[in-house]
């Protein structure tokens, strides 16, 4: 005798909410814009000659983990796992947005200006500058979009 596995209905699994895609997707853009920024700084060290590939590998191994490890939550998320919202919040969110604005923070108390930087601009910086700018916006809209209204009541009915 042969038995069938009852298949849930459509009202056992609620859908993903919109907000939930949307923030994994901008969470998938700002790991696609670190690793676009890490690939130009670790380029132009490498073709300016104050960096080997030998001297750059533990941090490019680094960057390598963090990020792949990223895009694993942030597709977990996008699956509908509660513990990749808390996650990105905590690593992405908090660490990862102070990691992009530490060095142009620490730029400006050190006595560098918005003036300065712009007369001194080249298209290197200004791409580098956009990306980080992309990068951030990205990270700081993903993350009230975990925690919508709808969010919550999504959360609220999964489990792990």
């Amino acid at each position: 005798m042969r038995t069938m596995l009852a298949t849930p209905s459509p009202e056992a699994a609620p859908a993903l909410p919109r907000t939930i895609a949307t923030a994994a997707a901008l969470w998938l853009a700002a790991v696609g814009a670190g690793v676009l920024e890490s690939a130009i700084t670790i380029a132009g060290l490498l073709a300016g000659g104050s960096a080997t590939l030998a001297d750059l590998a533990p941090q490019i191994g680094l960057r390598l983990a963090v990020y792949t490890a990223a895009a694993f939550v942030a597709m977990r998320l996008y699956r509908g796992k509660p513990w990749a919202r808390i996650a990105l919040a905590v690593g992405l969110g908090g660490f990862g947005t102070v990691s992009l604005v530490i060095e142009p923070i620490n730029w400006l108390l050190s006595g560098g200006s918005v003036a300065e930087a712009v007369a001194d601009a080249t298209v290197p910086s200004i791409v580098l500058a956009s990306i980080r700018f992309l990068h951030l916006m990205a990270v700081l809209t993903a993350l009230p979009l975990m925690f919508t209204p709808t969010a919550n009541a999504y959360f609220r009915t999964r489990h792990g």
